[in-house]
């Protein structure tokens, strides 16, 4: 009897790996996602309040740090401030807090005072009803709060909400121009607490007009509404903008 081979197992064949479907990264990404937007909410807060003043650095290594997260959600959320004009890239400082300056609030307000109204019609002729449930439901929120930088994100929801009917472009157009417009209006109403109270007045008198079916009066009061916004904004460049003259270049026949 011939010697027992030895058993040889047959070679184990590796399975092909299962390809991984959007289940296996949604931890992951919902997790950047999140820290992301906390990174940009906090560093918009601590901007519209004025914590990190105009012309301070974000360096991100140290946003990180004191936030405990990756540079990856400081890097993504300082690109979305960009767009929204509350940050700059200065080639040899990085990223730096966008510094007001009069010149550009006067051409922010006087382009708004000229699209807003328009888009509100056009809205309001669109879907009135759309308009008036949504804007209304952000009122409330902005009649509770007293916190300048809540307030200031409210105040954006609720114009947003006024002209949502309306196209894309014009929508795009008009949140280019708020989102210019948040770091002096969120100043403004730190500086000058009945800011707040006088806005919401403002406010109700436009939804008052809509509930009405009034559209002519109601854009007539959200261009007031504006102007009286300005007024504000100039109080605070009186105070913390360098070396200007508020009534300088302002609009022919605006109080001030």
């Amino acid at each position: 009897m011939s010697p027992a081979e030895p058993e040889t197992s047959a070679p184990r064949t590796r399975r092909p790996a299962r390809p991984r479907s959007a289940s296996d990264f949604l931890d992951d990404t919902l997790g950047r996602r999140t820290a992301h937007e906390l990174v940009r909410e906090h560093l918009r807060r601590a901007i519209l309040s004025g914590a990190a003043p105009g012309g301070s650095r974000l360096v991100q290594a140290d946003v990180a740090a004191r936030l405990r997260v990756s540079t990856t959600p400081v890097r993504e959320a300082l690109r979305d401030l960009v767009t929204e004009g509350l940050v700059e890239f200065d080639p040899h400082r990085g990223a730096v807090v966008h510094k007001p300056n009069l010149e550009e609030v006067l051409e922010l307000y006087a382009v708004r005072e000229l699209i807003e109204p328009f888009a509100l019609r056009f809205a309001y002729a669109r879907r009135p009803d759309t308009t008036l449930a949504e804007a209304s439901a952000i009122q409330a929120q902005l009649d509770e709060t007293t916190d300048p930088s809540t307030w200031a994100e409210l105040n954006w929801r609720f114009h947003e909400a006024l002209i949502a009917p309306a196209s894309q472009r014009l929508r795009s157009i008009v949140k280019m121009l708020h989102d210019a417009s948040a770091l002096y209006v969120a100043r403004a109403v730190t500086v000058d607490a009945e800011r707040i109270a006088s806005g919401n007045r403002e406010h109700h008198e436009m939804l008052a007009a809509l509930k009405r079916g009034d559209v002519d009066t109601a854009a007539s009061h959200l261009k007031a509404h504006m102007s009286s916004t300005l007024t504000g904004i100039l109080i605070f460049a009186r105070t913390e903008l360098d070396g200007e003259v508020a009534t300088e270049g302002a609009p022919a026949g605006d109080a001030r």
